[in-house]
């Protein structure tokens, strides 16, 4: 659990560097302040996801109720940053 304080910069990091910005407290939520040698070097959090969205759920050739049974066990990504010039191998997906 974060501490208020990392509450805080987490937020301040999302506004400030992620193009929309940060998002409202509203609904189900996972965030996390990435910190690396007790260095902040980025933020990532996930929200529920949205409870209708006709591309995704033709994808999955879902019914109305599997909708409604599975769709609690999917998330979207909500906001990434990390910092500009942080090199650690594999973060991100990156080399």
């Amino acid at each position: 659990m974060e501490s208020e304080a990392e509450q805080e910069m987490r937020r301040g990091i999302i506004a400030r560097y992620h193009y929309l910005g940060c998002p409202s407290d509203r609904g189900r939520r996972v965030r996390y302040l990435v910190i690396a040698c007790a260095v902040p070097i980025g933020a990532i959090g996930w929200k529920s996801a949205a409870l209708k969205l006709e591309a995704r759920d033709c994808f999955i050739e879902w019914s109305e109720g599997q909708r409604a049974r599975y769709l609690a066990h999917v998330i979207n990504n909500d906001r990434f940053v990390i910092f500009d010039g942080v090199r650690v191998k594999n973060l991100a997906s990156l080399a």
